[in-house]
């Protein structure tokens, strides 16, 4: 045998091994990435969302969506909530109301525990005493719902750190929590009031920016699946370069 046909017979004795290691190795990483699609993991279905107001002078224009986002993080999926309203009130107090519901397919959160997060600005015009802060006239009043209230969490405070933005006083609210569901989940709805007292004419916009009032939010970090098929690919790359390493 030449020296040639033992290379080439090491060459290739070495590849199929090194394939052997490839195969196995993205195999195992993607299926630890992959949920048990058991009869527990938790499904939100896309649902129905409305905005209704109260004490308002004219016809108000407002649109409310929400989307679900696959994932299936914490053994569940995404849910997300958006939208815009801008009213103007007729005097004394009033409220905007967001309200998102749908259905889901009975599973179980991972740990019976579902993060949550908010983010929302609320813009207002008209004339405030000296005496009277925004913080001091709006509240909001958050709530989150699982299987008809069987398992819920509600956020709510006033309405905070007003500054300036143009002809408008603007107040930000954003926080995390989390609710706890250790039980099967066969309903969400999300409830966003924003209200306040308000001099006649007074206008009042809320603005939830896409994405922003978050059932499960999704993780920042990358997703394992996504990392297996990029750690099968350096491992691709690393085999071709000690290929091409032998044929030199």
């Amino acid at each position: 045998m030449t020296s040639v046909e033992r290379a080439r017979r090491f060459i290739q004795a070495r590849g199929k091994a090194i394939a052997m290691t490839i195969v196995p190795l993205a195999a195992i990483a993607i299926a630890a990435s992959q949920p048990a699609r058991a009869a527990n993991v938790l499904v939100f279905g896309s649902g129905g969302c409305n905005v209704t107001e109260v004490g308002v002078l004219a016809a108000p224009l407002a649109e409310c969506s929400a989307t679900p986002i696959p994932g299936f993080q914490n053994n569940a999926n995404s849910i997300k909530l958006s939208g815009d309203s801008f009213v103007i009130f007729a005097g004394g107090s009033g409220s905007v109301t967001f309200d998102l519901n749908g259905g889901a397919n009975g599973g179980i959160p991972s740990q019976g525990v579902l993060p949550v997060s908010w983010d929302f600005t609320v813009e207002t015009a008209q004339q405030l005493a000296a005496t009277q802060p925004i913080q001091s006239l709006f509240s909001y009043y958050l709530n989150y719902r699982l299987s008809s209230g069987s398992f819920s969490r509600v956020e709510s405070g006033s309405v905070t750190s007003g500054y300036q933005c143009g002809d408008f006083t603007c107040a930000d609210v954003t926080g995390t929590s989390y609710i706890g569901a250790d039980g099967p989940v066969s309903s969400y709805q999300i409830t966003l009031t924003v209200s306040g007292v308000f001099a006649p004419g007074a206008a009042m916009s809320i603005h939830i920016p896409n994405n922003s009032i978050d059932l499960n939010p999704p993780s920042p970090t990358p997703e394992p699946a996504s990392m297996a098929l990029g750690m099968s690919g350096l491992l691709g790359l690393a085999f071709a370069g000690f290929r091409r390493r032998r044929k030199v």
